[in-house]
């Protein structure tokens, strides 16, 4: 019998917060932020969307950085550790890296969060990345990674994005 795989903390940003907390508490007042986008949809009508605060003007490349950031800033503060072992993430497949490989996000992240991270892994997908970044943290797991931090992040923020919806 193989040993569970534990969910031990969670970690959120979207445009109405940065945080579980923040992000629950929106959600129950009932604050959405939505607002008509610069873009329209194929029968001309304005998309309907939201931006998170400060990144709305940035390359997809950064915000997806800054997203990243601040949920493994958050994570490493709810477990209260300076360090992490293993970082696996879920990457859009059609969304340009903000850097050249897997070294340079690395250090870009590293840099942006404030946490040290022994090793990254980069899942790239769309549907189907997160699934893939749970089995390859359960690998890391198993193979004696005492602990995995799995994240996903996306931006649909873009024409070319919100023209798949």
């Amino acid at each position: 019998m193989s040993a569970g795989l534990y969910l031990a903390g969670a970690g959120l940003v979207t445009p109405v917060g940065f945080g579980i907390e923040a992000n629950c508490a929106a959600i129950r007042g009932g604050l959405d932020r939505l607002d008509e986008l610069p873009w329209h949809d194929d029968d001309g009508l304005p998309i309907i969307g939201a931006a998170v605060t400060g990144l709305d003007e940035a390359p997809v490349s950064e915000r997806l950085l800054a997203l990243l950031a601040a949920v493994v800033e958050e994570s490493a503060r709810r477990w209260q550790v300076e360090r992490l072992e293993r970082l696996v993430i879920a990457w859009p497949s059609d969304a340009p890296g903000p850097c050249a490989g897997e070294a340079e996000l690395l250090a870009q992240l590293v840099q942006r969060s404030g946490v040290a991270i022994g090793a990254l892994e980069r899942v790239l997908g769309d549907e189907s990345a997160g699934p893939a970044a749970l089995e390859r943290a359960a690998a890391h797991l198993g193979a004696g990674v005492e602990r995995c931090l799995v994240c996903g992040v996306d931006s649909y923020l873009g024409p070319r994005r919100l023209a798949g919806l």
